[in-house]
């Protein structure tokens, strides 16, 4: 967890992909004055992957990555251009 402006918290939490549906259920925290939140994963070679606008403040989102092919992959939780929280998921098949 990262302290970020004022008292507020942001976080991702660790997340696990289901293995039969191959999408993975994504808990997420961001701060109460946050304007333009989202969650955009990165492949290895800096691909944008997925970009996900987020709309509350506290919730989760399902993550499904195209194709669900095996990799690195970086996580990042945006409010706007600033990287709020940064994860790396390693997806194997």
């Amino acid at each position: 967890m990262i302290l970020g402006r004022g008292c507020s918290k942001e976080s991702l939490a660790q997340f696990f992909r289901d293995p039969f549906t191959g999408t993975a259920k994504l808990h997420y925290i961001i701060p109460d004055n946050s304007w333009n939140a989202r969650v955009t994963v990165y492949d290895m070679l800096g691909s944008m992957v997925v970009d996900i606008p987020l709309e509350t403040k506290r919730s989760s989102i399902q993550l499904d990555l195209p194709g669900n092919k095996s990799g690195i992959y970086f996580v990042y939780l945006l409010d706007g251009k600033e990287v709020l929280v940064t994860k790396k998921a390693v997806l194997v098949k």
